[in-house]
């Protein structure tokens, strides 16, 4: 038996857990959204994110299948607003959370979700009975769709779709983006230039130079780069704001103001700068 709000209830890991998010909510977490920071996140995070991380295809099946389920023919059939119904409830409540750090905390949303996309294909499908445009429609979506996932191989945590831009990073960071799975093209690429030492700041908590073959790895000083390779993620970057986090907000990090000199994967900056050579510091 377990104490929980003074009721002495069973399985009392479950009740520790929900008391420990509870907590985590009211003290908030440092999140990213949209070039901003905050500790509290924002009620638009997570339409925000499902609009970026959710493939286009899928979206306009989703769209089709909810004017289907909400049409006046069908708003009384349970079967067919129940699933919307289920994913919106959990899309609600999470307008209201404090804790802003990936899709993945309302992935079940999706459960609902497909089955309203699959309604908007099932109404494409009868409809290519008659109208030849249904069936070039579905067919194109679905291949679409296909071909979203097969090309975002072995990639598939950063993915965003075509209104994410080409730097996504303006939008989103953390485990949307970021979850430190570039280390060993960071540790790669290194080896291939011969890099003896790097100055980097890692997102992720690892032995770095054990496991993934990193040469000595010296801190990073967010005002000014070191001679030699330099390396940041994107998540310590932007939400970490390497190291500093919310203390001196007047500080403007080198990195945002020095163009990488190539990017791995999706996640990592990389810079080499002579080793003579140290830019001054600017505040």
């Amino acid at each position: 038996m377990g104490n929980f709000g003074g009721i002495r209830l069973p399985a009392p890991e479950l009740f520790a857990g929900i008391q420990a998010v509870i907590e985590h909510n009211r003290g908030g977490h440092p999140a990213y959204l949209l070039g901003m920071r905050s500790k509290f996140g924002w009620w638009y995070y997570y339409p925000v994110v499902l609009a970026v991380k959710t493939p286009l295809p899928f979206l306009a099946l989703l769209f089709a299948g909810a004017a289907i389920c909400l049409g006046k023919a069908r708003r009384a059939n349970p079967a067919f607003w129940l699933p919307l119904a289920f994913s919106l409830g959990i899309l609600c409540f999470s307008l209201f959370s404090h804790i802003n750090i990936g899709v993945r905390h309302v992935l079940p949303v999706y459960m609902g979700f497909s089955i309203v996309a699959a309604i908007g294909a099932v109404r494409l499908l009868e409809m290519a009975r008659t109208a030849r445009w249904a069936a070039w429609a579905l067919g194109l979506l679905l291949a679409w769709y296909g071909a979203t996932s097969a090309l975002s191989h072995p990639d598939y945590i950063p993915y965003v779709n075509a209104l994410a831009g080409s730097e996504p990073e303006t939008i989103l960071a953390d485990s949307d983006l970021d979850w430190g799975q570039d280390m060993k093209r960071l540790a790669k690429r290194l080896h291939e230039v011969g890099a003896r030492q790097v100055t980097f700041t890692p997102f992720i908590v690892a032995y770095l130079e054990d496991v993934f073959g990193f040469p000595p790895i010296q801190p990073m000083d967010p005002e000014s780069p070191s001679p030699g390779w330099n390396a940041a993620s994107i998540t310590e970057i932007k939400v970490g704001r390497l190291g500093l986090e919310d203390e001196h907000p007047e500080i403007k990090l080198w990195t945002e103001r020095i163009k990488p000199t190539e990017r791995l994967g999706n996640t990592t900056l990389l810079w080499y700068f002579p080793p003579q050579a140290r830019t001054a510091p600017r505040r």
